[in-house]
């Protein structure tokens, strides 16, 4: 079974702050309104994990985060999401998991940016965005994902 966590800071995001800033200031991101990040899990198992994983600190700090089991919608008809990935097996986060008694068979980390236009595509700002700063194609990997209403 596939168990995804989508973590968020509770706290100002100062990453997600430059990125967005960042992006404003480039040619051809005039449409965009907002930007959000999430630190994202996908963590293979025989059964749940969401619950043990959720109180495992190496992924969700209980002091400045909080884990969601699905990313919420955002209500905005302009909103896309952008999976960022490393290339390649995350077999250092799946032994750490292992050691603290978490039954994974598989894990997958990446961060999860939503952007939401003021205007035009939302899917194809974040195409751009990933294309031109929030990933590195040398050694990163990404995906567009349907934003929820």
């Amino acid at each position: 079974m596939r168990t995804e966590l989508f973590v968020r800071l509770l706290i100002p995001d100062a990453t997600a702050i430059t990125a967005l800033r960042t992006l404003k200031a480039m040619p051809g991101f005039e449409g965009l309104g907002a930007l959000s990040r999430y630190d994202y899990y996908a963590l293979e198992s025989g059964g749940d994990v969401f619950a043990q994983a959720a109180q495992c600190d190496i992924l969700v700090n209980a002091n400045k985060h909080k884990a969601l089991r699905a990313l919420p919608g955002d209500g905005a008809a302009r909103a896309a999401h952008l999976l960022v990935r490393d290339l390649g097996d995350d077999d250092a986060l799946m032994r750490r998991l292992a050691g603290l008694g978490l039954p994974v068979t598989h894990a997958q980390r990446g961060v999860l940016w939503t952007l939401v236009a003021r205007s035009g595509d939302a899917q194809a700002l974040a195409r751009k965005a990933a294309d031109e700063l929030l990933h590195n194609q040398h050694y990163q990997e990404y995906e567009l994902r349907e934003a929820r209403r």
